[in-house]
């Protein structure tokens, strides 16, 4: 890869991707929309998505009242799970549109809309009030976003004293050329 396409890939926006593959990957994971914790590998997905989730809600020693800031939130299942599961707050972000809006009517349509919200807002740079959260989620959306130690800082900024960041995604060996996809050209 030369440094140009390199360069381009930093400042590649995942959202237009995320808009048009979400139906997509909604299909083929479920509506967790990412990997799962298998422990058999005889696991349905669902499950093992949803116990995804779980693990990490129970990493982050969550408590009835917890404010939850979900990072790359998708279709807003796990924030769901998460609020009804633990009695959370959450607020989940993404830049997705399209997850976005399938997030919010799940929120309605599971009667969480008060204590679960979803806005667009990018995960490094949310403008959000420091110390305002319990917990940063972010569940295997950081392999998109370029700056690495900014989304972490920004985590740090935006939680209060004692509060826990948990993260899970894929590890990235190589550059991902992103910009290949974003125009359809990948080959």
């Amino acid at each position: 890869m030369n440094t140009q396409q390199a360069a381009s890939d930093l400042n590649f926006d995942p959202a237009p991707h995320y808009d048009r593959v979400t139906p997509a990957w909604n299909w083929l994971l479920g509506e967790e929309l990412h990997y799962g914790l298998f422990k058999t590998g005889a696991e349905p997905l669902a499950d093992a998505t949803r116990a995804l989730t779980f693990a990490m809600a129970d990493r982050a020693q969550l408590e009835q009242g917890s404010r939850v800031l979900d990072i790359g939130c998708g279709t807003g299942a796990p924030a769901c799970a998460i609020a009804q599961r633990y009695g959370c707050d959450v607020l989940g972000v993404s830049t997705s549109a399209v997850g976005l809006a399938d997030a919010r009517a799940r929120a309605e349509r599971h009667r969480l809309s008060a204590t679960v919200r979803f806005e667009n807002r990018d995960g490094m740079d949310t403008r959000l009030p420091d110390a305002s959260f319990d917990c940063a989620g972010v569940l295997e959306s950081s392999h998109l976003m370029p700056d690495k130690p900014r989304l972490v800082a920004e985590c740090a900024r935006i939680l209060r004293p004692g509060g826990r960041m948990v993260l899970c995604d894929i590890i990235l060996r190589a550059p991902m050329p992103c910009s290949k996809f974003a125009s359809g050209s990948a080959r």
